[in-house]
């Protein structure tokens, strides 16, 4: 089922390029034992994915099946299709716009500042407090598309697990990837991490632009193609 693929693939891979998604990680592991921290975060992070995406695909699947289609009317889905390609168009748009430099109002709140971290590194302390931060971002807006689309393509329900689990591992990868390294590396994992989310301050408004566009792209490519 390619469609599934893809959008899985593109909602997972804008997911985890979140700038507060990286922020977060990084002062998961600035805290004392930073490996159990990050493994709490990322059993938090899959903990609630799992949770959500499972009982949405077969706990209130036939719910969610009857919505789809009543709305797969060829009324319906036209209008469907128009709403998808004026919102792409409008996120390329805003994306286009951010890139160029941009500042929309009212400014929002910087959440990555090393104030806030500061203020954030002193209350985490806790493992519990690394698992509830994971499950906190674990349904992001980009899942719940993940799981529409992985609901209307109508595969088996083994793709469709393993869809929701090719999400997960992607979306936790910068959680993942810094557990594998810490076992062997963990002063060095932690500096690659604090070089990581420099670098990703430092290209905020790029990585925001892209990750808006490419959302724009699939809504315009995937309503076109509903037409």
């Amino acid at each position: 089922m390619p469609i599934v693929w893809g959008a899985v693939l593109v909602m997972a891979l804008t997911a985890m390029v979140d700038p507060l998604r990286i922020g977060i990680t990084v002062l998961v592991v600035s805290r004392e034992r930073p490996m159990l921290q990050l493994l709490a975060f990322w059993l938090g992070g899959m903990a609630m994915g799992f949770t959500v995406g499972l009982g949405v695909l077969f706990l209130l699947r036939d719910f969610a099946l009857k919505f789809i289609q009543h709305e797969a009317s060829a009324a319906a889905s036209a209008g469907l299709a128009i709403i998808q390609i004026v919102v792409g168009a409008v996120a390329l748009i805003i994306a286009t716009l951010i890139a160029a430099g941009f500042r929309m109002r009212p400014r929002p709140r910087e959440l990555n500042t090393p104030a806030v971290f500061s203020r954030l590194s002193s209350r985490v302390g806790s493992p519990w407090i690394a698992f509830l931060l994971g499950a906190w971002l674990g349904t992001p807006l980009q899942y719940v598309a993940a799981l529409a689309a992985i609901l209307a393509s109508g595969a088996d329900a083994r793709t469709q697990i393993a869809a929701v689990i090719v999400y997960q591992v992607v979306v936790l990868a910068l959680a993942e990837i810094p557990l594998a390294s810490g076992l062997f590396a963990p002063a060095k994992t932690r500096a690659v991490m604090s070089r990581v989310h420099d670098w990703v301050l430092a290209r905020r408004r790029q990585l925001i632009s892209a990750i808006i566009g490419v959302v724009g792209i699939f809504l315009v490519v995937n309503g076109i193609g509903s037409l």
